[in-house]
């Protein structure tokens, strides 16, 4: 009884230490949660009335609604357990909180679906075309799947590498933006039936690279870790280089 306590435990620090680096697939209900020890976790959300001892409940507040629909959507809830202050609802009398109410007695868990040691610290994850998601390891960053649908497979189809680690992973449509902790911004594009990815634009100066966002699939807003923010677009696919709009 007590290692089961002590599994709920460390499965719910985790989730809340590092809930600004998951990715969520919303028409399947899917968690993926990257660590920075290389651990990357799936968690699997159940609409259940009875949790089991590796799961976090989601309870609602009381509402009007009796629509069975996840909580990843519009959720109105809160975990059994104390989230942080930064989470969607930090309690349950907390009425600033938009979305769908659900019945009362109704509750949702997140099932611990697979958990997988990768080399090296994972510090970026992010959805791709709906049906993968990216993550980077090192100077190495994956494309992922769930084969036959299935949350408790890992599967990974294409690699990329940059010569520096990774610190951010942001994609529109096809277009990836890969962030390097020196090299700056760079652009890729997956080709899904060869399974390859393929470099295609370059950062024109080395950056420290804090957060970027893909605009769209030619324009990235990059801020760095000395304060600046730059705006970067694609000016010519045979020369490869970004070009920088606006900086400041």
């Amino acid at each position: 009884m007590k290692e089961t306590t002590k599994k709920t435990l460390v499965q719910v620090s985790v989730f809340v230490e590092l809930e600004d680096r998951f990715v969520r697939f919303e028409t399947t209900d899917i968690v993926v949660i990257a660590c920075t020890k290389g651990r990357l976790i799936v968690l699997c959300l159940e609409n259940m009335h009875n949790s089991d001892s590796g799961s976090m409940t989601f309870y609602s507040k009381a509402g009007s609604s009796s629509q069975q629909t996840s909580p990843f959507h519009e959720i109105v809830g809160y975990a059994a357990e104390q989230l942080s202050s930064s989470s969607l609802c930090s309690s349950p009398d907390d009425n600033s909180c938009d979305g769908i109410k659900l019945e009362e007695t109704e509750s949702w868990h997140l099932r611990l679906a697979c958990s997988t040691i990768w080399s090296g610290m994972i510090l970026a994850v992010c959805p791709y075309l709906d049906r993968y998601f990216l993550a980077s390891a090192c100077n190495a960053f994956y494309v992922c799947g769930f084969p036959n649908d299935n949350p408790e497979r890992v599967r990974r189809f294409a690699v990329g590498r940059t010569r520096f680690m990774i610190m951010t992973l942001t994609a529109h449509f096809t277009r990836i933006a890969v962030g390097d902790c020196r090299d700056g911004i760079l652009f890729y594009t997956y080709h899904e039936d060869a399974r390859r990815l393929d470099q295609i634009y370059s950062d024109p100066v080395q950056r420290l690279v804090a957060d970027c966002i893909l605009m769209d699939i030619d324009t990235a807003v990059v801020s760095d870790r000395k304060g600046s923010i730059t705006v970067l677009s694609c000016s010519n696919q045979l020369e490869g280089i970004l070009l920088l709009l606006i900086g400041y």
